[in-house]
């Protein structure tokens, strides 16, 4: 089929025993094909992190915004190391992964900006 990078979305159920991942793994070893793994993050949780690095930003910070901001970014540290489990056992079978993750609203594009879908940069390179 000649495929040259295979996307494979993953949400919190996905384990590196899923079928979905299990496939899109065969695939890409198969086509020697780099995979993509995406997980999409809601829209959100990246506008909270836009608002904690201008509160960072200020001399004066109240402690619950703090708080929430240091909450949100140690889960996109976890997120960031549990996609790299997965591209850990793709590198062990020989194929290159990349790690991504979008916030949005997963599925395709709404109408407006604050329900765009998902849409990794890489894909279209």
């Amino acid at each position: 089929m000649d495929f040259k990078k295979i996307l494979l979305a993953v949400d919190r159920m996905t384990t590196l025993e899923s079928p979905k991942f299990q496939r899109a793994l065969r695939l890409a070893e198969k086509e020697n094909a780099k995979l993509m793994i995406l997980h999409c993050l809601p829209q959100e949780t990246i506008a909270e992190m836009e608002g904690r690095i201008a509160a960072l930003a200020e001399v004066e910070r109240s402690e619950p915004l703090y708080k929430l901001g240091h909450q949100k970014s140690k889960e996109v540290e976890h997120i960031r190391a549990w996609l790299e489990e997965f591209c850990q056992a793709a590198r062990e079978k020989g194929v290159e992964a990349i790690p991504e993750i979008d916030a949005g609203k997963p599925g395709p594009d709404g109408d407006d900006d604050r329900q765009r879908g998902c849409r990794p940069r890489h894909v279209c390179r």
